[in-house]
């Protein structure tokens, strides 16, 4: 599949010179697949965390955490706060950077995720339309074969240490 085919400034055909770099046969401007911006959050409370199931595809059925693409020149915590109340219709508080995790979306799609800590401050607990279900699981057992994408487990070992050095 080629996400890039005709060039934003002239329409003139696209030649792939690199995975990332795609050179107009015609004005010779280069269009860029670069990762694309996310955020992504663990929202804890007490024991528990709340994760999303995918409603869509890729991984559709899959545990995913709360959040997705952050919309041109948005804020990270901003997009966060976006996407918690799209997904989930809480507002979070207590933010706190956890990691920036990367990988594949699809096969011409790469990313590369913000992922947050934080606590629920208000809102009523509703699956956005693009969830199929919210559920909390305890953060020591949560079923990490089912994610969505692999660099969760390394964000939830680095969720875990986190509060165990908190408990300390």
């Amino acid at each position: 599949m080629t996400l890039f085919t005709y060039c934003s400034w002239c329409a003139g055909e696209l030649k792939q010179k690199t995975q990332t770099e795609h050179i107009c046969t015609v004005c010779h401007r280069t269009t860029y697949n670069n990762p694309r911006a996310s955020t992504g959050v663990f929202i804890v409370n007490g024991p528990s965390v709340l994760l999303a199931i995918r409603k869509e595809k890729p991984h559709k059925g899959k545990l995913d955490v709360i959040g997705g693409f952050l919309e041109f020149n948005e804020d990270p915590i901003a997009g966060l706060k976006r996407e918690v109340k799209e997904e989930t219709g809480l507002s979070i508080k207590n933010i706190s950077l956890i990691g920036v995790y990367c990988g594949l979306y699809n096969e011409d799609v790469s990313y590369c995720t913000l992922m947050y800590i934080a606590e629920i401050k208000s809102g009523t607990l509703i699956p956005g339309d693009d969830v199929a279900s919210l559920v909390w699981h305890p953060i020591k057992d949560v079923p990490t074969k089912d994610f969505a994408w692999p660099w969760m487990k390394d964000a939830l070992t680095e969720l875990k240490a986190r509060i165990d050095k908190k408990q300390k």
